[in-house]
């Protein structure tokens, strides 16, 4: 069975620089975030193959 990479966070999550990287969009199955994420970047991450589901 293949396991799925999911990442849960919300739009204030994507424009704020880090020391500490999870992981990167490539690698993810599936985004879980909310309706605010900004249609810029919902379509580069779908573009990614990595499915978005807004809550």
């Amino acid at each position: 069975m293949k396991k799925t990479d999911v990442m849960i966070a919300d739009h204030t999550k994507f424009e704020v620089t880090s020391l500490h990287k999870f992981a990167s969009f490539e690698e993810l199955d599936l985004l879980i975030t909310n309706k605010e994420l900004n249609e810029t970047y919902q379509r580069e991450i779908k573009k990614l193959n990595v499915r978005v589901e807004m809550v």
